[in-house]
């Protein structure tokens, strides 16, 4: 909430700029990346690529859904700038290559998707709907599609690649073990943060026999860790804020007060952030950036 707060107070052109310091920030982490890769440096922590966050999720997580900001900042600069951003996507699609999860694949899926989305808008047919009703739909249509990202591990060959991919199938018994969390406490969940402490006591007993090595102190999806860690209370907070940005992008929409290209392309990210943030865990760094572009858009 400070960091959303702290981005309200931020005009378009000063956001983009502030933005570009973001993005620098990124690219930083992709070159570290890349200097490990080819053993020009070692940092602590696991070799290679992804060795700069972490690890491949969460490397391939901050830089898949940071696509999007980079389109924007091109959609609203010169030449120059636009050829070092083309630059600087080619070489993270590059190394999301290299660190492999398929996470990263779908967050160029998704991004591709809504720049053809957004070159054929003018065929998709519209229908004046209040902004009200446009709200719920937005709101409805967030929880529907994580609610099949859930499901998705159980639907099997029903999902191409996906479905009975084998890092799918573990986090799989993240979520149910979640689920087991939230259901023996429905209210405020098991307390912030406090998944890894439960986890052995909620596993099923299929994952203690397929996987008895693994264990997590994350439930790889933010709502499911939401509503396990703080229950129904927290669950339904979270999904106010994500109502007022939506409903803040539809008044923005219509006011005309931002470029609408630019203003779709802030929502692919935040599509794009929240579709991954359902499949893995994010760093501080990565809410931090999701939670300043909600900020800016709500102010």
């Amino acid at each position: 909430l400070a960091v959303s707060v702290f981005h309200t107070q931020f005009k378009y052109e000063a956001f983009l700029t502030l933005l570009k310091f973001y993005i620098a920030a990124i690219e930083v982490v992709v070159l570290l990346g890349f200097a490990q890769h080819f053993n020009l440096l070692e940092l602590p922590g696991d070799h290679g690529l992804a060795s700069t966050l972490g690890n491949t999720d969460f490397f391939a997580a901050f830089v898949g859904t940071s696509l999007p900001l980079l389109i924007l900042v091109a959609l609203e600069s010169g030449k120059k700038v636009r050829v070092a951003i083309a630059f600087a996507a080619l070489l993270n699609i590059y190394s999301l290559w290299l660190a492999g999860p398929l996470q990263g694949y779908l967050d160029i899926a998704f991004t591709a998707l809504g720049l053809l989305i957004l070159l054929g808008r003018k065929f998709i047919p519209r229908r004046a709907i209040s902004l009200n009703v446009r709200t719920f739909l937005g709101t409805f249509g967030l929880i529907i599609w994580a609610e099949f990202i859930f499901l998705m591990p159980f639907l099997g060959d029903f999902v191409p690649v996906l479905g009975n991919d084998v890092q799918v199938k573990i986090r799989s018994n993240f979520w149910l073990a979640g689920m087991r969390q939230f259901f023996d406490h429905p209210i405020l969940g098991v307390g912030p943060d406090q998944y890894g402490n439960y986890y052995e006591q909620y596993r099923t007993l299929e994952d203690v026999q397929k996987y008895s090595s693994i264990l997590s102190n994350d439930a790889h999806s933010a709502s499911v860790q939401t509503l396990a860690t703080v229950g129904l209370f927290g669950t339904l907070a979270f999904l106010f804020l994500l109502a007022l940005v939506i409903r803040s992008l539809l008044i923005l929409w219509d006011s005309g007060r931002i470029n609408r290209r630019a203003l779709f392309v802030i929502a692919l990210y935040l599509f794009v952030n929240l579709t991954n943030s359902f499949v893995s865990p994010f760093t501080l760094l990565h809410k931090y950036l999701f939670w300043a572009v909600c900020g800016f858009i709500v102010g």
